[in-house]
């Protein structure tokens, strides 16, 4: 009876084993790369290394999502930080449809669509509403509307100034 019992847990192991090797499910590598940005003599832009930046650089920030699993993804977001001593450059998030930019001022914890709205306490304890200052932008997020299909890829990109 022992050996029967032991026998049958191997196998009910064994099979369990081999639906979840063959269940479907999406898998998502994510990869994020920076270029400085410079123009050149005829006003083009140039992708350059960036290794060493500087005060005053430009840097393009890329965000690529790659379905590499066996199923379709839904619910997909990318986001990208702007890291400290860098101001997000306004209108330079990737804007399509489908995949349209949200911008946090609270370290990812809330999204809001551009122009950003703050509320401002005024001496006189009115409130005023006003546009957020770019340096107030902390990240940039993009939720797919639609699915990311097996073996297709997504790709966005913002750019920062360096302070």
């Amino acid at each position: 009876m022992r050996r029967s019992l032991s026998a049958a847990i191997l196998l009910l192991f064994a099979a369990v084993s081999a639906g979840a090797a063959f269940a479907q499910s999406p898998e998502l590598k994510g990869e994020m790369s920076a270029a400085k940005i410079v123009v050149d003599e005829d006003k083009g832009e140039i992708a350059l290394s960036a290794e060493k930046v500087y005060p005053n650089d430009m840097v393009e920030y890329t965000l690529k999502y790659t379905n590499s699993g066996s199923a379709t993804a839904s619910g997909v977001d990318l986001i990208g930080p702007v890291p400290a001593g860098t101001v997000y450059i306004e209108e330079t998030a990737t804007d399509i449809p489908g995949l349209k930019p949200m911008y946090s001022i609270d370290q990812g914890k809330t999204w809001y669509k551009a122009p950003v709205i703050v509320e401002v306490a005024r001496k006189d304890g009115t409130v005023e509403k006003k546009k957020a200052d770019p340096e107030m932008i902390t990240h940039v997020r993009w939720s797919m509307a639609g699915n990311l299909d097996v073996g297709e890829e997504i790709m966005v990109s913002y750019r920062v100034h360096v302070k």
